[in-house]
């Protein structure tokens, strides 16, 4: 039985057929879906332009790639093994909406990014900002990242706010 998405983070208001509420992150994801029948990876940002957080803050204008690890779920190691993500794609998008409406990008979707993975073995994925894409208006948007695993299933793998900030170089 496929979970669903639990939305909360650090155990706070959500609750699902995987995830009791109040349940913490060190128990469940708490951020990112949860799959009994079949395996997946989480996604952990591992350096770039962007806090260490679920969440990302970037500088207007700085074009540092996102850098993100996926962590195999089954794995009993801690910390996590990370998931062997040969033949999988990325995708990272950047809304100003948190729940758009569903169809096709009516213009609130700034920006979607296709990933590189620089490591499969290791699970390292990293998402190139151009120039243009970089330059918004410091303001609190919100991102997705889906990932289509080698049998072109699709999950989403982390939600959360995506923040730009106003820099000062220009």
């Amino acid at each position: 039985m496929d979970g669903g998405l639990c939305g909360g983070w650090r155990g706070r208001g959500h609750s699902t057929p995987d995830h009791p509420a109040g349940a913490s992150r060190s128990r469940h994801c708490c951020q990112w879906p949860c799959y009994q029948t079949r395996r997946w990876g989480e996604a952990t940002w591992s350096g770039g332009a962007h806090d260490a957080n679920p969440g990302s803050t970037r500088k207007r204008g700085d074009t540092a790639p996102d850098k993100i690890t996926i962590l195999d779920q089954e794995s009993v190691a801690v910390p996590k093994d990370p998931l062997d993500i040969t033949g999988f794609a990325f995708k990272l998008t950047v809304n100003t909406e948190q729940d758009p409406d569903p169809g096709p990008p009516i213009g609130n979707e700034l920006v979607s990014i296709s990933g590189t993975i620089t490591d499969a073995v290791g699970g390292e994925v990293e998402f190139p900002w151009t120039p243009g894409d970089a330059d918004q208006v410091p303001e609190e948007y919100f991102y997705d990242i889906e990932q289509t695993d080698a049998s072109s299933r699709v999950l989403t793998i982390a939600k959360n706010q995506y923040i730009f900030q106003q820099d000062i170089t220009k």
